[in-house]
């Protein structure tokens, strides 16, 4: 009898174990990046899409090609919090994470109090891609 109750125990447990679900997808912003071997990605975003104002498309011809990068604003009360954690890494890089994919690394020259910013995609010729990135982002802020 109780090697019948302990299996019974067992099973629930199991079951009620494969229901609880375990994101490991870090929130989408910006991170410092650290500048050890691995090259880690930060625990947590000093911004989030979420902190976003305003997002757009900015285009140049290079060459006969165009390249593109996202555009934006933070909200005012995020300014700040951009301004101190890009003066940290003046030198540096940080980082643009969204849904798990690491989109460009910059190294900031300065402080940036102003709120603005650019994400400059590895893949900022592909006409589609980004779009589909800025339609993206923008369902999420």
């Amino acid at each position: 009898m109780n090697l019948k109750l302990f299996g019974i125990t067992c099973t629930v447990l199991v079951l009620f174990g494969g229901c609880v679900s375990k994101s490991t997808t870090k929130p989408d912003g910006w991170y410092h990046i650290s500048e050890d071997a691995n090259d880690s990605i930060g625990v947590k975003p000093f911004v989030t899409v979420k902190d976003f104002e305003y997002i757009g498309m900015d285009s140049v011809v290079i060459d006969g090609k165009t390249e593109y990068q996202i555009i934006g604003k933070l909200k005012d009360e995020k300014n700040g919090i951009f301004a101190d954690e890009t003066g940290k890494a003046v030198g540096k890089r940080i980082g643009f994470l969204f849904r798990g994919e690491l989109l460009c690394s910059p190294s900031p020259n300065c402080r940036i109090e102003s709120g603005h910013f650019a994400i400059t995609p590895f893949y900022m010729d592909e006409g589609e891609k980004m779009w589909s990135l800025l339609n993206s982002l923008r369902e999420e802020m």
